[in-house]
């Protein structure tokens, strides 16, 4: 078992580690109603997952049946009042409980919660939120369903441009300007911190919007494990994939004017996407319905609509998310 203290929102799970003494092992069975996707509470957001870890790991504090922490690898669990926490509320001090090993009868020491709170903490690179996360994931996820945005088209569209905007500048914008768009509350005094941050992230902001079939599976099911109307919810990927796979199939010549895509090139398209000439023809008349609806919102909105009408939109120009 790998020596390592899980570290999560202040509170700390340490795996394979006892106060001493026990019992001779024997068999403890779990039934429940829910699938586990793994048992490591540091890759999961399942309750059941963090209520096994109780059986298997120590915790600095643990909560009693009032909901109080207790001590529990910690000698005492950090306040203001007992100086554990700093006065800004940026540094925590834990007291450790002398006498505690590992599964091994190795002693637990600082160095073993150091360790750790790195590996959680140092999410700074993709590969990093991929070990983490087991797989590629969306840092931000926005989803609705098809009765909402079929009652609100304009506002669906206006949002997606707004978007598609947004990483448009963050691809051209340099670091520094990023930084000073943003509000100094947001990074609070480590401007420098902050600053380091988005330079090392600047490689996982993707410049369309799009992302892989596996962070998007990866990212709805983390949302179906916490959102309760999500868990229901069926996407149909066969019709995403059909999508992406017509534009990429279209030249770059073909994707800035759509109206050149005559018969011919329709039909070349439907072959290189493995897809119909109906399939295409589908989605050039709603791409087609969607600019007119746009034109019309530009009327109504003014300089914003102005604005938003002119955006360029990856894949297709002017509706970003085809």
């Amino acid at each position: 078992m790998a020596r390592a203290l899980a570290f999560v929102l202040a509170l700390a799970a340490l795996a394979g580690c006892a106060r001493g003494g026990g019992r001779e092992a024997g068999v403890l069975r779990w039934a429940d109603a829910e699938d586990l996707d793994n048992l490591n509470p540091l890759l999961s957001t399942q309750t059941v997952v963090n209520d096994l870890s109780a059986f298997t790991m120590g915790y600095f504090f643990v909560f009693d049946d009032r909901g109080n922490p207790r001590p529990s690898l910690c000698l005492t669990v950090p306040t203001r009042e007992n100086g554990l926490i700093s006065a800004d509320g940026r540094s925590l001090t834990f007291r450790l409980r002398r006498g505690v090993v590992w599964h091994d009868g190795a002693p637990f020491t600082s160095a073993d919660v150091a360790f750790t709170v790195k590996t959680i903490l140092d999410t700074r690179h993709e590969k990093d939120l991929n070990y983490l996360y087991g797989g590629p994931f969306a840092a931000s996820a926005f989803y609705a369903d098809a009765r909402f945005i079929e009652r609100n088209p304009k506002t669906t569209q206006a949002f997606v441009n707004a978007i598609s905007a947004a990483l448009d500048w963050l691809g051209k914008a340099s670091t520094d300007e990023i930084v000073a768009a943003v509000p100094p509350e947001y990074y609070a005094a480590d401007r420098a911190l902050y600053r380091a941050m988005i330079e090392s992230n600047r490689e996982r902001v993707s410049p369309d919007g799009r992302i892989s079939a596996e962070a998007a599976n990866l990212t709805f099911r983390n949302l179906a494990a916490v959102e309760e109307t999500m868990k229901n919810a069926k996407i149909d990927e066969s019709e995403v994939g059909r999508v992406v796979a017509i534009i990429d199939s279209m030249t770059p010549q073909e994707r800035r004017n759509y109206m050149i895509i005559n018969g011919s090139r329709r039909r070349r398209i439907a072959k290189g996407s493995g897809t119909s000439v109906q399939d295409v023809n589908n989605l050039l008349k709603q791409y087609a319905q969607a600019r007119k609806m746009m034109k019309s919102f530009t009327g109504q909105a003014g300089l914003l609509g102005k604005r938003l009408s002119k955006m360029k939109l990856p894949g297709l120009p002017g509706l970003p998310g085809f």
